[in-house]
């Protein structure tokens, strides 16, 4: 039977598999022989099988007349933990990936920083890192490959723009919620403080841009921020610079200010506690402040904003601007020949924001937000309808006709016992594709004119006669045709978009029931309800009106 033991070399670092074999033994195997190897204390050196296998072998081909002998090779070396260096493409990282050793050298701290100093990396590398990395290469298996990113460049942090800080509230922010009262009760007549400014007062100020950060890679290569884009204040109606710096506005005389997109107004305000028979009807070029009410059949007209603490009642409200109603507005039905009128109007050429709203004519140019419920009114806004709280559309809306341009959103929509609500889409539709088709058809008649001008040009150029001057005009005339067909493609074109972007904005949201009777309509296509569904939204994809349960 064969026997079998190592010898190692300290000086050459390899160790020898020695066979002694005995005549006549069996051939030893080449898995009995690796067991032994993992089991002995050079398991861990790096095991070169093709030696081993070699050896085994030439057992059967050495013949030899003695009854044993013994055969000797190399099968297994030292073999010390080596390491690479990888930076990023973008040098923001470098990366140290260990082969670990075989029985020999493993890699220290020492030898990774002098490897990172050796390429320039100096004072972006992390020695917690560094120490994470050699922890976790002497506990891995010989041979086995371990990385970790060792050091990290910092990206350079653009500035911030700057921006106007605007030092007086909006009075469109004001939010129409009764104050509650510390015995839990609330007070209906107290919705929050109106926004008023004397001359002098400052309105808002600039805060100018930041540098930034500056960066660097891992190379220790500085990276250069961007600069934030300066803001710029404007004075406007009402406000000037308060100094020569211009970076602060004040207030040029007594009003109410109003925040613009580079600035802040002050229009001028008239102030009435409320309107009716000891008044008139009031008409004002600037802002209406009513602490009180409007009562039935009177009007109030203003350039700027209509703001009132209390109710409208069967009244005429038009403002340029937009109108702020703290309660309810109330009007009642007036029977006509026609059609069914309602006894109370509210104009706005911004948003209207109110409280609660029955039997009233509602036109608004920006959004409409009614606070708690809408009855039997007709609404024709060109932005969005919202009924309910701000942060959840819970409101009611029953038997209004709304003629809306962008979305609805409300609690629920209709009513229990059926009775028709039409809400219509196209009221920026009309308009949009209005403007469309009218491109088009003066494409057409460039494209006319163009095939015109071409005609005559091929009739002269076929004469024989001298007419150079002629087809000279003939041919600048056709360039300017065709200019105008290329200019006129580009328009078409970006009205196509806003048409197609519309189409897709275009939803209704009922957050607790969309019911029996309530139609919609977007542009040729109709849907009528005819159940009650759960929370529900509607949507325009492909030219179909989808309703889907609202999750």
């Amino acid at each position: 039977m064969a026997s079998f033991s190592f010898d190692y070399n300290k000086d050459t670092r390899e160790l020898d598999l020695i066979i002694q074999e005995v005549e006549k033994s069996p051939k030893p195997e080449l898995k009995k022989i690796k067991q032994l190897f993992e089991q002995s204390d050079f398991r861990n050196m790096l095991l070169n099988e093709n030696n081993l296998k070699k050896l085994i072998d030439s057992l059967e081909q050495d013949q030899l007349d003695e009854p044993s002998h013994k055969l000797s090779a190399t099968i297994a070396t030292t073999k010390d933990a080596d390491m690479s260096l990888t930076v990023s493409p973008d040098e923001m990282t470098a990366s140290i990936e260990i082969t670990c050793a075989f029985a020999g050298k493993h890699i220290n701290e020492t030898d990774i920083v002098n490897l990172l100093i050796e390429n320039g990396i100096k004072k972006t590398a992390n020695k917690d890192m560094i120490v994470q990395l050699v922890n976790q290469a002497k506990t891995a298996k010989p041979g086995e490959q371990v990385s970790q990113i060792v050091a990290n460049g910092k990206l350079a942090v653009n500035g911030e723009n700057g921006y106007i800080n605007y030092l007086v509230p909006d009075p469109s922010d004001r939010k129409l919620c009764p104050k509650l009262l510390e015995n839990g009760n609330v007070d209906m007549r107290e919705l929050g403080e109106l926004c008023y400014v004397q001359k002098g007062k400052k309105l808002a100020e600039l805060v100018p841009p930041t540098l930034g950060e500056k960066g660097f890679t891992v190379l220790e290569k500085p990276l250069e921020p961007e600069a934030g884009q300066a803001a710029t204040l404007s004075e406007s109606e009402g406000s000037v610079f308060a100094d020569e710096l211009e970076s602060t506005l004040i207030a040029d005389f007594d009003g109410m200010p109003k925040h613009e997109p580079n600035g802040v107004s002050v229009v001028k305000v008239f102030n009435i506690n409320n309107i009716d028979v000891s008044t008139g009807n009031i008409r004002f070029d600037g802002t209406i402040m009513v602490q009180g009410d409007i009562c039935e059949g009177y009007k109030a007209r203003a350039s700027g904003d209509i703001i009132v603490a209390g109710s409208v009642e069967s009244a005429y409200v038009e403002a340029g601007g937009s109108v702020s109603i703290g309660k309810g507005v109330i009007g009642h039905a007036i029977e006509n020949t026609d059609e069914e009128d309602k006894s109370c109007t509210i104009i706005a050429g911004g948003n209207i924001n109110v409280h609660h709203v029955q039997y009233v004519n509602l036109f608004a140019n920006g959004d409409i937000h009614v606070s708690q419920f809408a009855s039997h009114c007709k609404f024709c806004v060109r932005g969005h309808f919202w009924v309910g709280k701000d942060e959840n559309p819970n409101g009611k809306v029953v038997s209004c006709d709304i003629l809306v341009g962008k979305s609805v959103s409300a609690g629920s929509l209709g009513s229990r016992s059926g009775t028709h609500m039409l809400i219509n889409f196209n009221y920026s539709f009309a308009g949009l594709e209005q403007t469309y088709k009218a491109l088009i058809e003066r494409k057409h008649l460039y494209l006319a004119k163009v095939r015109k001008v071409k005609y005559l040009i091929a009739q002269l150029t076929s004469r024989n006669e001298n007419c150079s001057e002629k087809l000279a005009r003939l041919k600048k005339t056709l360039v300017r045709y065709l200019d105008a067909i290329d200019k006129l493609v580009i328009v078409i074109e970006a009205k196509n978009n806003k048409l197609s972007l519309h189409r897709s904005d275009i939803t209704i949201i009922a957050t607790q029931a969309l019911l029996t009777g309530v139609e919609i309509c977007i542009e040729q296509k109709h849907l009528v309800c005819n159940r009650d569904y759960g929370p529900s939204k509607i949507t325009y994809l492909d030219n179909e009106i989808k309703l889907d349960p609202l999750t």
